[in-house]
């Protein structure tokens, strides 16, 4: 999955929940939302920063840390006995993003590591085994796109046909 998928569709989840629940919409819990979809991708980030802003077609980055579900348990308990909206927020974004790449990376995520290096991934075996540009060339060809584009369309109609936003 792109960034643009990470961040529109638990988005586009998120605002018709609050709209179905009658839950006020803010910024804020909307800028914790798309910081946290995107969070797990920190380490895309670290490897521009220490490669001269040049991604590696051999880069895994669904191997390191920040794509083990295990890392985020304790914000996930948390949530469990903190009544913190913004918490309960900041899970649904991470998770969103790790459930996301399970059906649309090429390797998908290691949902019991460290108790098995098993990846996990459904409807991705066109891009199975890319990484890097090689993958982006291939998945941007796949259903799984498409929907992320019709996504980001159906956010952006909804953000211009209900501005129900507040500070």
């Amino acid at each position: 999955m792109t960034i643009l998928g990470h961040i529109t569709i638990p988005l586009f989840l998120y605002i018709n929940y609050s709209n179905f629940t009658g839950n006020e919409i803010e910024i804020i819990k909307v800028a914790t939302l798309v910081t946290s979809s995107v969070l797990p991708d920190l380490d895309i980030f670290y490897q521009l920063f220490t490669n001269k802003s040049k991604i590696k077609n051999n880069f895994r980055h669904h191997k390191w840390f920040t794509h083990w579900p295990i890392f985020y348990l304790p914000f996930l308990f948390l949530s469990l006995f903190i009544d913190s909206e913004f918490l309960k927020i900041m899970v649904f974004g991470i998770y969103s993003h790790l459930i996301l790449d399970s059906f649309s990376a090429g390797d998908g995520i290691m949902w019991l590591f460290p108790f098995s290096k098993k990846f996990t991934n459904f409807f991705s075996s066109k891009t199975n085994g890319h990484h890097g540009k090689e993958w982006l060339e291939i998945y941007t060809k796949t259903p799984t796109f498409k929907l992320e584009i019709l996504f980001a369309l159906l956010m952006a109609i909804q953000i211009i046909l209900s501005p129900t936003f507040s500070n």
